[in-house]
């Protein structure tokens, strides 16, 4: 579920242009670098997971899932501060390019001017809640690349992994603007964590790194979790926000995260919302015309399972339930095109589109 769909050039050209205004102003709102005077704004960019999350009940490893006729068994590298490896991905779109091999997930715990993190026992039972979401979602896209032949893991587990674990401070309320928190993050990723990406790369033995900040929200947030794409030379930092309530009654669960990762690695929405010009987010650029093709088969009973791409919330349940179809495997790099993509004439592929 998102506004802002990623990798638009609408978008890009809209948030490039916030980009320069922001810019011209007096570090409204950006992490600082020194020791704050006031307890407003904080330096902080890391916590160790035990500061931040109390462990569950059990553990949850990586999974090394097997499919029968889809993918060979694969061994998960663990980590190694002495590692050699050379990741094979160059950034050319972003600190996500295909949703192959390892992915090193950070999860940024946000605390701005409406919202924070405290140790209370429902902020603690949030976090956790959180940690359990993401496992499960990372869980899930494992298994659904196995299906098309792809070998696909993540280290996403702060518990196992306590440097995955981050917490930021902004003096400014993120929650009341997309774009405003979208560029505030993406400065603070770009000045603080663009230079770690290779380190954890190289040490995880992975090719993609991307970012989850989570928003201790209350259900009257209105803000629905959004992804936001690498913008040209801005930033290399690819990251979704996650808000733990919204929409009156809503969490972001394992659906949500897995629904937003995707995004990160170049799959579209396939719900269709339309908003008025200058609002400052953008809809799908998939044709309103095969959507709604899309919903007429599914309401006819053409699919057994709907696309976790058509995550908007008045349709379907997103508890991982849906699938990942041909399209949206063809958008993430499970596949090398799609038969739905060239009927309709959908956009290329990211990397097609050159």
């Amino acid at each position: 579920m998102v506004f802002k769909t990623t990798r638009s050039p609408r978008l890009i050209l809209c948030i490039l242009a916030a980009v320069m205004l922001l810019q011209s102003c007096a570090d409204a709102g950006k992490p600082v670098d020194t020791a704050p005077e006031t307890d407003t704004v904080d330096t902080t960019d890391t916590t160790p997971a035990s500061d931040i999350a109390t462990a569950t009940d059990t553990e949850t490893a990586v999974p090394t899932t097997e499919t029968a006729d889809t993918a060979a068994p694969f061994v998960i590298p663990e980590p190694d501060d002495e590692s050699d490896y050379v990741p094979g991905y160059d950034y050319k779109y972003g600190s996500a390019g295909t949703l192959e091999k390892g992915t090193v997930v950070v999860s940024v715990f946000v605390d701005d001017a409406a919202t924070s993190w405290g140790d209370s026992a429902s902020d603690e039972m949030m976090k956790n809640l959180m940690r359990t979401n993401l496992i499960a979602a990372c869980d899930w896209l494992t298994e659904k690349a196995a299906e098309y032949g792809k070998q696909a893991w993540f280290f996403c587990d702060w518990k196992k992994y306590p440097e995955l674990a981050r917490s930021v401070r902004f003096k400014d309320d993120l929650t009341s603007d997309h774009i405003a928190a979208s560029l505030l993050e993406a400065d603070h990723l770009y000045y603080k964590e663009s230079f770690r990406i290779n380190k954890l790369r190289q040490k995880y033995h992975a090719e993609n790194v991307i970012f989850l900040f989570f928003f201790n929200t209350e259900f009257d947030n209105d803000l629905r979790p959004c992804a936001m794409p690498a913008i040209d030379d801005y930033t290399i930092c690819e990251f979704s926000n996650l808000y733990a309530k919204w929409g009156r009654r809503r969490i972001s669960n394992n659906g949500i995260m897995a629904h937003e990762i995707l995004h990160l690695f170049g799959a579209h929405d396939l719900y269709y919302e339309e908003f008025e010009d200058g609002e400052g987010y953008l809809t799908t650029p998939i044709k309103k015309e095969y959507i709604e093709h899309l919903m007429e088969e599914y309401e006819a009973g053409t699919y057994d399972r709907i696309d976790i791409m058509c995550g908007s919330y008045e349709l379907i349940d997103l508890d991982l339930t849906s699938t990942v179809s041909e399209l949206t495997a063809y958008y993430v790099g499970w596949t090398d095109s799609s038969a739905d993509q060239e009927e309709w004439d959908l956009p290329l592929a990211e990397r097609f589109s050159d």
